[in-house]
């Protein structure tokens, strides 16, 4: 009787603990399984629906432009404005009124050269930056100095009224041939020619009342030619003054 009720005993006892162990078992089970069923929820809200993302694609593929602005000739121009993929409609819009605007405003200039009498003195020239309006040195200045001459000041206030009215910045740069001048005034190119690019910039300033913040000046001296200085006729192209009516929406414009 003592023997096997101490079997059972032992039995029971033995049963009871090897139960007892393998509880854990239940419990990482389920922890693993919810650890699944988590990282399953979480790669199924990764996941992209590829028709909708498709579809999001071609819709904002639709909506971007490449912007294809003109030239002077009417014909497309790549290197007008070149780089600019992606553009917002929006801007895209106001690119092309500006553009609009600087044809308008070289046919104009173009224009007023023609009635003045002026068009080999006067010349214009549309970029990505902007309406560059080249005046020749000969025709503005007196030679060797930075002083207008009289009878062009009624031509260049015409000029100026035109650009005052669009309220674009103005970059104005002196430049000469390379025949090098040794003055009291001007020791070198490199002071005339920022003297000239000045001489436009107070002109503006003091007879139009231009806003200052919208202009600056630059001298280049011989180093920018437009045309190689190997002839007279060359030389007298190289020496001139720019202004450069920058796009409002180029790199570096000023919001003011």
């Amino acid at each position: 009787m003592s023997g096997g009720g101490g079997r059972r005993g032992r039995g029971g006892h033995g049963g009871g603990g090897h139960g007892s162990s393998e509880r854990w078992l239940i419990s990482y089970a389920d922890f693993i399984t919810l650890l699944l069923v988590f990282f399953i929820v979480l790669y199924s809200m990764s996941k992209i629906d590829q028709n909708k993302y498709d579809a999001l694609k071609s819709a904002l593929a639709s909506s971007m432009t490449v912007v294809n602005l003109k030239g002077a000739s009417g014909q497309s121009d790549p290197s007008v404005l070149s780089g600019t993929q992606g553009v917002l409609p929006a801007m895209d819009s106001l690119i092309q009124l500006e553009q609009t605007e600087f044809e308008k405003m070289k046919e104009d200039i173009e224009q007023v050269a023609e009635e003045e009498g002026l068009e080999g003195d006067i010349e214009t020239k549309l970029d990505r930056e902007g309406l560059t309006v080249s005046i020749s040195n000969a025709g503005f200045f007196e030679p060797g100095e930075a002083l207008l001459r009289t009878e062009m000041i009624e031509s260049l206030d015409r000029l100026a009224r035109m650009f005052k009215a669009q309220e674009h910045d103005l970059r104005i740069e002196g430049h000469t041939d390379n025949l090098p001048i040794r003055t009291e005034r001007y020791p070198s190119n490199w002071e005339l020619s920022a003297c000239r690019a000045t001489a436009i910039v107070r002109f503006l300033i003091e007879r139009h009342g231009y806003d200052p913040r919208r202009l600056s000046a630059l001298g280049f001296g011989e180093y920018d030619p437009k045309v190689a200085n190997d002839s007279e006729a060359h030389r007298a192209q190289n020496r001139r003054v720019d202004i450069v009516v920058l796009r409002r929406n180029a790199p570096g414009a000023r919001d003011i």
